[in-house]
Order: C-alpha cells, then sequence, then structure tokens
C-alpha cells in the first residue's frame, strides 16, 4: 500500500513538473515578441529623437549665422531633452567628441608653437559661432546621461555658473571655479560636456594654479547669457 502511495505521489510529481516547464515554454514564448516590440519602439523613438536633435541644432546655426552669432530668442534645456537614446548613440557622441577635441588639441599646439606640455589648457574657438555651436552639441551630450539624473544635475550646476556670469558681470568672484570644488569635480567634470561648455563660453583651464577661469576680455555676456537660457 506504501509503494502504490509513493507510486502516486511520484506520478503527481513528474505531472506537475511537466505542467510548469509547458507553463514557463508559453511565458517565454509570450515574452520574446514583446522584447522584440519593445526593442524596436525603441530604436525607432531613438531615430526620430537624433532626427529631431540635428533639425533643431541645424536650425540654430543658421538663425545665428544669419543674426551674427545671436539668437533671436529662448532655447531651453528641454529643447535637448532626448528620450530614449540608446548606448549605441552615446558612443557615438562620444567618439565625435573624442574627435573634434583632438583637432582643437592640435590646432592649440600648433598656434602655441608645438608646446604640447603646457598646463594651462586653452581650448581655442574661431569665432562666436563656433562657440554657440559647442555649446549646444555639450548641451545635447549632457542630456544624454540619464543614469541617476547624472546629466541634469550637470545642467543644474551649469545654470548656477552662468546665471551668476549673466547677472552679476561686476563679481569677479564667479569668473574662477576651482577645480577641486565638490559640485564641479563631482557633477560636471566627470560627464563629457561638462568642462567643454565651460571652455565654450570663455574660461580657460589652468592646471598650476587648480582653476577655471574666465577673463574679462574673453568674456561675451552675450553668449553666457543664450547659454544660461538653454541650460536652465
Amino acid at each position: 500500500e506504501e509503494k502504490e502511495v509513493n507510486k502516486g505521489l511520484e506520478k503527481q510529481r513528474l505531472f506537475m513538473g511537466k505542467e510548469m516547464s509547458k507553463t514557463r515554454e508559453q511565458m517565454e514564448s509570450e515574452k520574446r515578441p514583446r522584447d522584440f516590440r519593445a526593442m524596436k519602439k525603441e530604436k525607432e523613438d531613438a531615430k526620430r529623437e537624433r532626427d529631431r536633435l540635428r533639425a533643431e541644432l541645424a536650425k540654430d546655426k543658421a538663425e545665428r549665422k544669419a543674426r551674427g552669432g545671436k539668437l533671436a530668442g529662448r532655447l531651453a534645456a528641454e529643447g535637448y531633452n532626448p528620450a530614449g537614446l540608446s548606448a549605441s548613440m552615446a558612443q557615438e557622441d562620444a567618439k565625435a567628441h573624442a574627435a573634434e577635441a583632438a583637432e582643437l588639441a592640435a590646432k592649440a599646439v600648433a598656434a602655441g608653437g608645438g608646446n604640447s606640455s603646457a598646463t594651462k589648457n586653452d581650448t581655442s574657438f574661431a569665432s562666436v559661432e563656433e562657440r554657440a555651436e559647442a555649446v549646444d552639441k555639450c548641451i545635447e551630450s549632457l542630456m544624454k546621461y540619464k543614469v541617476g539624473g547624472d546629466g541634469g544635475n550637470a545642467l543644474k550646476v551649469l545654470n548656477a555658473y552662468t546665471k551668476n556670469l549673466s547677472q552679476k558681470p561686476e563679481e569677479d568672484k564667479f569668473r574662477t571655479i576651482k577645480l577641486d570644488n565638490n559640485a564641479y569635480k563631482s557633477k560636471v567634470a566627470t560627464l563629457r560636456g561638462g568642462t567643454r561648455l565651460l571652455q565654450a563660453i570663455g574660461f580657460v583651464k589652468d592646471d598650476d594654479r587648480g582653476v577655471l577661469e574666465l577673463s574679462v576680455e574673453d568674456r561675451d555676456l552675450d553668449l553666457i547669457t543664450q547659454t544660461h537660457q538653454k541650460v536652465q
């Protein structure tokens, strides 16, 4: 009798195992199409957003060119708020920035007589239009940092910097940022586009003194005000 009971329990266990296996297989078969549709939608959304950003930047560039480097209206940071950007897009952006930084560094070395070991890192820009375009690219790059809201946090710090510079131009203290400042070091310097945006509006990095500094001569209040409007 005990053997019969054990035999019945074994049959029941095998039956339940088969049923659970069928259930798992069914769930997997239903999950695969959902995952595929979600991935397809993400790619389509990313492509649409990339096209929108490129169109926005092209329009912005054309307007600046027509107006001698100035924008007619306000373009806030939400204008560069990409949704669903993929890791591959971030990698493409990183490659583009690296190539551009290398080209500018080569120009700076050539202009400085070939001294590549200088500790005063000045990123050269040919015109106000080029500076404004660099600002746009930096904002676009920063907004791609979604994890933990890192991009938004960086823009908040840059908003504070540009707000002080544009609203209190007579106060010299706002023209210097210490490289070991916690807000700059943890939220801006670590992200691609953070320091470069500051350089685009005129800041020069001096490693010997441990600061980023904006001279009165290099200060363009119109550009700084436009940048503040974009990042606020």
